[in-house]
């Protein structure tokens, strides 16, 4: 990790992190921290569209794209949700500036009785976690498992670090950067509805 993702304990913080992991969930949105408050956070898996779709169509009688994608999350939040958890809204899929879907499970700035810490630290057991990833059907590709981490809202910053990949790829392979345009060529394309 960079030096970025430190701990937001104690430390004198510059700024605040762009992604923390699970055993390091941010404080609730707006709690001051050095002086600043705190930004907003949320607890999500990310993963391309195709994947997306492919997860949630398993079970389902017709093919799930992005017509009706959050429709079956929703249906299958009905299905496994703890009705004791009412504080937590129901998972949203979002889709990134930067091409990829994040599969919120929740955000930091939530009733304080959701305690959104403990959850993230316990992630692996928790109850409300374990319902959003069946929602979304991450329960269906465990290589998702690694990509949930706490993510700081609004993500344009997950589109600038695309693009400085982009090109990095393009000045790696000799190609002269200002033929280069703001697409992405490797990006998954979404169905038309």
């Amino acid at each position: 990790m960079t030096n970025e993702t430190t701990q937001l304990s104690n430390e004198r913080i510059v700024r605040f992190p762009r992604r923390l992991p699970t055993n390091n969930p941010p404080p609730l949105k707006g709690m001051p921290l050095n002086d600043r408050p705190a930004p907003l956070y949320a607890l999500a898996w990310v993963c391309g569209y195709s994947k997306l779709y492919k997860n949630l169509s398993v079970g389902e009688s017709e093919l799930v794209d992005s017509c009706n994608h959050s429709d079956v999350v929703s249906k299958k939040w009905r299905q496994v949700r703890d009705p004791d958890c009412k504080y937590v809204p129901r998972p949203l899929p979002y889709p990134g500036p930067d091409g990829k879907m994040y599969l919120i499970a929740f955000f930091n700035d939530v009733d304080p009785a959701a305690n959104h810490t403990s959850r993230s630290m316990n992630a692996a057991n928790d109850r409300v976690i374990c319902a959003a990833k069946i929602a979304f059907g991450v329960d269906q590709d465990p290589s998702l498992d690694s990509t949930l981490a706490w993510y700081r809202l609004p993500l344009t910053w997950a589109y600038h670090e695309r693009m400085a990949r982009k090109k990095a790829r393009w000045v790696a392979k000799g190609r002269d950067i200002t033929e280069m345009d703001g697409g992405f060529s490797d990006s998954e394309s979404e169905t038309e509805c």
